[in-house]
């Protein structure tokens, strides 16, 4: 309860372009990409509009800093953050099957792409612009 109470006010910053700088790719990226132009402040922890259930709302890949810590602060932080998350407990691994199909909502979920399966699949990306991300306060 105390942690979530320190979190609840934070912020933090996402830029598109520090993934580029850490290694991680993206299909195609798009004008102002990497010169900053889609930089933004969202809530370390944000409320679902439907649900009104809270969750984290980190990207290891995106975020640049806690906004009002140290670089050294916002990396230990965003690090014991992500390693709980990544825990095996909140996790779901999908076997696949002939025909499955998969949809998932990205603002409560973190998702990674394993690619331990031997058979054809064709992956197709569909992003739908949502609202912008609401804080606990």
């Amino acid at each position: 309860d105390g942690m979530k109470a320190m979190l609840r006010p934070l912020r933090a910053v996402h830029d598109f372009a520090s993934r580029s700088a850490r290694g991680w790719s993206h299909e195609r990226v798009a004008d102002g990409d990497l010169d900053g132009a889609n930089r933004a402040e969202h809530p370390l922890i944000r409320v679902h509009p439907q649900t009104g259930a809270a969750s984290l709302f980190i990207n290891p890949g995106s975020i640049t800093h806690i906004v009002g810590f140290s670089d050294e602060e916002s990396r230990a932080l965003l690090d014991y953050l992500r390693d709980h998350a990544l825990k095996p407990d909140y996790q779901y691994r999908h076997r696949w099957a002939a025909g499955d199909t998969i949809i998932w909502d990205n603002r409560c979920t973190l998702h990674y792409a394993v690619t331990d399966y031997t058979a054809d699949r064709y992956m197709h990306r569909t992003t739908v612009i949502g609202e912008v991300p609401l804080s606990l306060q």
